[in-house]
């Protein structure tokens, strides 16, 4: 009897976490800003504005604040600030659930692919700005009580 009950708890423990874990992370690129969605939290490195990425070394860590504008397809993206724009590459891991339309001011950390003459950055994070301010704003008021 023991046993019995042991092995239902493990089998419905491992049900569940499998249900929770297996969850395919949605999220991406839309067109439409009613459709985008959020989470948060950022790395901390100076702002870079496109044409200074442009002119960074391969491998260099950029943070870029800015606007996708349109997806080129595989995992590519067209993003822009207001010195230019350029290539991104995000890869569907990367969205961890967010949908960002042309509307949403992002932030985007990532580092410099330079291969020939094409010039692109590989996202390893982003955000919606204005999300982060709001974790910022929630982190300094729980600090100051």
């Amino acid at each position: 009897m023991k046993k019995a009950l042991i092995l239902t708890a493990l089998v419905s423990s491992l049900i569940v976490s499998s249900t929770v874990f297996a969850a395919p992370q949605q999220g991406g690129f839309v067109s439409d800003p009613s459709q985008a969605t959020s989470t948060s939290t950022p790395h901390r490195l100076p702002l870079t504005t496109v044409e200074q990425a442009k002119t960074q070394a391969d491998d260099t860590h950029v943070h870029l604040k800015g606007h996708i504008s349109e997806a080129l397809g595989n995992d590519h993206y067209l993003f822009k600030d207001n010195s230019g724009s350029m290539t991104v590459e995000i890869k569907q891991k990367r969205w961890h659930g967010r949908t960002v339309s042309p509307a949403d001011e992002i932030e985007i950390w990532g580092k410099v692919d330079r291969d020939g003459q094409k010039i692109e950055v590989d996202v390893k994070r982003l955000f919606k700005t204005a999300d982060r301010q709001k974790m910022q704003e929630m982190r300094k008021n729980r600090h100051q009580k």
